[in-house]
């Protein structure tokens, strides 16, 4: 995976450029605040030990198009 400097002004040193998008996303947007919660929710589900991280694959299939959403924003695109 590429690397490449991360979008506004954050340390582009060993990130890829997908990592870059998310970071930008979760950073500069007007609803950055909603992002950041729901990456928080999903990786809480993650660190449930009581819990699989996916018990069901709709649910694993709405976290990649969320973190698609969350690259394309980041990147300047549109959400699909």
């Amino acid at each position: 995976m590429e690397t490449n400097r991360c979008p506004s002004g954050l340390p582009g040193y060993g990130y890829s450029m997908q990592a870059a998008a998310i970071a930008s996303a979760l950073v500069d947007r007007e609803n950055a605040h909603i992002l950041r919660g729901r990456v928080r929710q999903w990786l809480d589900r993650f660190e449930d030990p009581s819990s699989l991280p996916f018990e069901d694959m709709d649910d694993g299939l709405v976290f990649a198009e969320f973190l698609t959403d969350l690259v394309r924003v980041g990147a300047g695109l549109r959400p699909s």
